[in-house]
């Protein structure tokens, strides 16, 4: 706190002080030059910096992340893939009609035709058709054994 004073003193020193604040006031513009405005400049610079730094350091979240719990294990049985049936093309049947010559395989699809057990094209391929055609003919001739092996086949159609 400040000791008493009169009221002639106290007005004295304000009065003081305003005429020596309003000589001091003018002083600085007059010394207002190049240097001072680049030092104004790069301190505005540096303020406007630091403020862009400090928003980029600033966490990406303000609270807490939430956490969940885990989704729980389900478990699958594995794909389990039966093997594939054989294909006509790796029976003897194939083996023996493929081993005659084109024109004798013609025959052969020819004279199952004439039998009723043949209703393709007469193009000496082997194929479904001339597989079902095959297995009637054992069918027919009683003799299904004779497909399990090419030389059981082969005498089959050969007596065609």
């Amino acid at each position: 706190m400040l000791p008493p004073m009169s009221n002639a003193k106290r007005n004295l020193i304000a009065a003081a002080a305003a005429i020596a604040l309003l000589g001091a006031g003018a002083s600085p513009a007059l010394a207002w030059g190049l240097p001072e405005q680049n030092f104004v400049a790069g301190a505005a610079t540096g303020l406007v910096l630091g403020a862009v730094i400090n928003s980029y350091n600033r966490p990406a979240y303000r609270y807490a992340p939430a956490y969940r719990y885990a989704p729980a294990y389900r478990y699958r049985r594995p794909v389990v893939y039966a093997p594939a049936a054989p294909s006509i093309y790796d029976t003897p049947c194939a083996a023996a009609f493929n081993g005659f010559a084109i024109f004798d395989r013609k025959h052969i699809q020819s004279r199952l035709g004439a039998l009723g057990l043949y209703q393709g094209p007469l193009d000496g391929a082997f194929g479904p058709a001339t597989y079902a055609a095959i297995q009637a003919l054992a069918q027919k001739n009683n003799t299904p054994t004779a497909l399990d092996t090419p030389e059981g086949v082969t005498g089959m159609l050969g007596s065609l």
